[in-house]
């Protein structure tokens, strides 16, 4: 996941726009077919906000993190401190291939998704635990 994350923050020039990465992840294991949605989540939710959450910003951070919440269920959150998510759009209406995808890779983990947006944008995925 931090590697994920850097190679994504140097693709879209984060560090020249301000824009800083915090990766809480642990030493954490998955299971390849939970580490993969979870990946290409990341991929996406990322992406997402390094497109458009700091327009007009001369600085940011994003943060993935992953925490175990208890024997049995996973943690997932993105988060930013940009603009925030639209207020007026419900983001399982929006009809672009990235949150699309978001949510199919989020029903192959059967991950209940939040979205809170309060001091930017936070996706909060929450799952079974697998191994």
């Amino acid at each position: 996941m931090r590697t994920l994350v850097a190679n994504l923050f140097y693709a879209h020039n984060a560090a020249a726009r301000g824009v800083i990465a915090i990766v809480d992840v642990g030493s954490m294991r998955l299971a390849v077919d939970t580490a993969i949605p979870c990946g290409l989540i990341i991929n996406e939710l990322v992406t997402n906000a390094l497109k458009h959450a700091f327009h007009g910003c001369n600085s940011g951070c994003v943060r993935v993190g992953m925490q175990r919440i208890d024997a049995n269920q996973l943690e997932l959150r993105v988060q930013d401190d940009g603009i925030g998510f639209p207020a007026t759009l419900d983001p399982r209406q929006v009809t672009t291939l990235g949150l699309d995808l978001v949510y199919t890779f989020a029903e192959q983990l059967d991950a209940e998704v939040g979205l809170i947006r309060d001091g930017g944008t936070i996706f909060c995925l929450k799952f079974a635990a697998s191994g």
